[in-house]
């Protein structure tokens, strides 16, 4: 059953325009997912006839059950969201039905304003029926966290104990085992380190004094100016007259 026309339309006349338009009302509950609950709404009474409304949310474009949509019998639109710059296009909106698809069909008109925005009006319902229109759009958006106060309680810790020599034996926990052999560790890995550096900065010195070379200018001094005179023995002393006898 197709109850009339909605929404005369003019060339002149652009819902999408500000003050054209009404913010869709009641859209919280509007889902396929969204449960009938024992408020039960109907556009009948939440919307006017003859009016655009704007949304961010695509009407649901395929079969809802009963009860969904917050309330009794659901309405979805049997065609496709119109694309930007398409204009005012004419749909069929459908009233779902356990044994129908489409038990009865209402004419509507939609209007894509951008990628964010879509204007509808839709027709007006028959008072005998309470029933909704459909939007496709996570429920869980609408829904808001109330933050609880918990009372925080003191952790308690067992006292500590006395061994056999008067020692204080704490809990030991495995978090604290762990950074006790992470500290042991590293202690050792550094005095390691250490002593490997203190051993190779020796050898170093060592080698570099035994095979180092002396400039021309900086020759060590004569063994006789640091030593003294050069010990010689009395051969040495027969040689040396004989060769002065031949001078």
């Amino acid at each position: 059953m197709d109850s009339g026309q909605c929404c005369p339309f003019s060339g002149t006349f652009d819902p999408c325009y500000v003050g054209n338009n009404k913010p869709f009302p009641y859209m919280s509950d509007r889902c396929p997912d969204c449960d009938y609950h024992s408020n039960d709404r109907s556009d009948l009474y939440d919307l006017d006839h003859d009016t655009w409304y704007i949304t961010t949310f695509n009407m649901t474009t395929r079969y809802v059950s009963p009860s969904g949509c917050g309330t009794r019998i659901p309405i979805w639109m049997n065609g496709m969201i119109p694309m930007i710059g398409e204009g005012v296009v004419s749909r069929t909106a459908c009233l779902a039905t356990f044994e129908e698809l489409c038990a009865l069909s209402y004419s509507i008109k939609v209007k894509r304003c951008d990628s964010s925005y879509t204007v509808y009006c839709l027709d007006n319902l028959p008072s005998s029926v309470q029933q909704r229109y459909c939007f496709d759009f996570d429920p869980s958006i609408f829904t808001t966290t109330t933050s609880t106060t918990t009372s925080a309680k003191l952790p308690t810790t067992d006292p500590p104990r006395k061994g056999r020599e008067g020692i204080h034996i704490f809990k030991d926990t495995g978090v604290q085992s762990w950074v006790t052999v992470v500290i042991a560790c590293l202690s050792i890995t550094i005095v390691v380190l250490v002593a490997i550096i203190v051993v190779v900065y020796r050898q170093f010195r060592k080698n570099h004094n035994r095979y180092r070379t002396f400039p021309y200018n900086d020759m060590p001094p004569p063994y006789n100016q640091v030593h003294g005179s050069i010990p010689i023995n009395e051969k040495e002393l027969t040689a040396i007259a004989n060769v002065k006898t031949r001078y």
